[in-house]
């Protein structure tokens, strides 16, 4: 309904444990464009991210975790 993004990509920004798939480049900047990721949440926490790591692991041996700066403000 945001008439701004209507139709765009807008990236996830709230601190949660939810799946969902990304574009990497929203969070690592050298990633090719319009690579896709599965992230498995944004926390602010290192217990609860490498909690998640664990979790992801077992599905994945090529999970990793990734510190990021993240801009959580008005997309506006």
């Amino acid at each position: 309904s945001d008439e701004i993004y209507a139709g765009e990509y807008f990236p996830r920004r709230i601190v949660s444990s939810t799946l969902s798939i990304e574009y990497l480049n929203q969070y690592k900047k050298d990633a090719k464009p319009k690579t896709l990721a599965i992230i498995s949440g944004i926390f602010d926490d290192a217990k609860l991210a490498d909690s998640a790591l664990s979790a992801a692991k077992k599905c994945s041996a090529n999970a990793f975790k990734m510190n990021t700066k993240l801009y959580v403000g008005c997309m506006h």
